[in-house]
């Protein structure tokens, strides 16, 4: 088993740093985190997304404030993550 973690970032994380964060309000589409997850008596599993538009298209749309947001707040994660040993 291991060990769940909350405070890996997340919107709590990001509003300390001054981070701008939105979350995933509608499931549409997905990845395989989900079946992942619970495979094999439990898998350590993350999903992070980019918010973008037309993502199965040959010209995905980003807005480059977000990528920045995400750079600046992806690092922080992992560092969080690794410090409470999840």
């Amino acid at each position: 088993t291991y060990k769940y973690s909350s405070g890996c970032g997340g919107r709590q994380g990001c509003a300390s740093q001054g981070i701008p964060c939105q979350t995933k309000t509608r499931i549409a589409g997905g990845n395989d985190s989900g079946a992942i997850h619970v495979s094999r008596g439990g898998v350590r599993t993350l999903a992070v997304s980019l918010p973008c538009r037309y993502l199965h298209s040959p010209s995905c749309v980003a807005d480059l404030a977000d990528l920045d947001a995400f750079a600046a707040f992806l690092p922080q994660m992992i560092q969080k993550l690794m410090e409470e040993d999840v």
